[in-house]
């Protein structure tokens, strides 16, 4: 058995993260004696790393707490339950849940739910597309972009990601013609694999005319639907080349998550078009909807389980590879949802 080790933030970022954030610590291996009623002993077999927690890099809080210094870092992970003093949660049994990055603890059973896996479904799924990827995908496009119609023009930033690549499948299996951005040729084609009906290079394309020229060209009479994991130019773009009584919904802005002083990050100029055509933007945390994720998470495994809806994963073997895993997702290094197979 390896040492039980935690992942730990020493110091904020400032613009693009570097590995020296972080620190990984040895810890005591937790005692199978120390569990009370309620709680799990658990092993962690993969991690989450996303571009949210790049807000918790900073040292502000905002809609989730910033890390604390010489602490253990918390996110997304999966693993195996080593002993139980909690219902539901047997010995052997796999887990899914917010945990610390921590390679061995005990844990209240009330921060995890049972993950049930499968030939179909294996164990990491349930950090991307049946977590909080999946999650953050399937409740905000209910909760903020229906009605959604059949023959409906939508645009996906990002598409290549984690959330980007299952609002695609999503929004196609519903009849509408989905035109998804992303970084390099590979990504594009992945796109369109994931179902858009077109897909451009944005590096390519520029961030001049050209990118509503591209969006005019797939739209003519324009975009009914706009997904944003961008923000910055490609937010301005969509929103000039938006229809009338069109439906934004805001998941990230990831193009403006490093710069590193406020006043020079990218101003949208075109915001009273907004109120011009009656357009409904929103922006969300997937907590928001909580009370929907035991029906949402069915629903995601029902139409995996059936090669329905597929999940695009980046792995990385290593839990000492979670900074490096990190900092690539700012960097394009990801196709897909990024995990940290420990």
């Amino acid at each position: 058995m390896s040492k039980n080790q935690e992942w730990q933030v020493v110091k904020f970022a400032k613009g693009m993260p570097t590995e020296d954030l972080f620190k990984c610590v040895d810890v005591d291996e937790p005692n199978e004696r120390d569990l009370k009623d309620g709680e799990v002993l658990v092993e962690i077999k993969a991690l989450s790393v996303d571009p949210y927690m790049r807000g918790r890099l900073s040292g502000v809080d905002s809609y989730v707490p910033a890390f604390k210094l010489n602490a253990p870092m918390q996110g997304g992970a999966v693993g195996t339950v080593l002993k139980s003093k909690a219902e539901g949660f047997p010995e052997g049994s796999s887990w899914a849940g917010s945990a610390p990055y921590r390679k061995r603890q005990i844990i209240s059973a009330a921060a995890i739910r049972p993950a049930p896996v499968s030939d179909a479904v294996p164990l990491t799924h349930h950090l991307g597309i049946l977590g909080g990827t999946g999650l953050t995908a399937y409740l905000s496009l209910k909760n903020i972009a229906e009605p959604i119609s059949e023959g409906e023009h939508a645009f996906v930033s990002g598409g290549a990601g984690g959330v980007g690549s299952a609002v695609i499948q999503l929004l196609a299996a519903k009849g509408v013609k989905v035109i998804a951005s992303a970084g390099t040729d590979e990504k594009v084609q992945r796109c369109k694999d994931m179902g858009a009906a077109a897909a451009f290079n944005y590096k390519t394309v520029g961030e001049g005319p050209e990118l509503e020229q591209t969006l005019n060209a797939f739209a003519p009479k324009g975009l009914n639907l706009y997904y944003d994991n961008v923000g910055g130019r490609t937010l301005e773009a969509a929103i000039a080349c938006m229809a009338g009584h069109g439906r934004i919904v805001s998941c990230g802005a990831i193009s403006q998550y490093n710069v590193a002083n406020p006043s020079e990050a990218y101003g949208v100029k075109n915001t009273t078009s907004i109120t011009g055509k009656s357009l409904k933007m929103q922006g969300f945390i997937v907590s928001n909807w909580k009370d929907q994720y035991a029906e949402a998470i069915k629903a995601l495994y029902g139409l995996v389980s059936s090669g329905k809806l597929k999940s695009l994963d980046t792995i990385v073997d290593g839990f000492d590879k979670m900074p490096e895993a990190f900092i690539s997702l700012f960097k394009g290094g990801n196709v897909g949802k990024m995990v940290v197979r420990c």
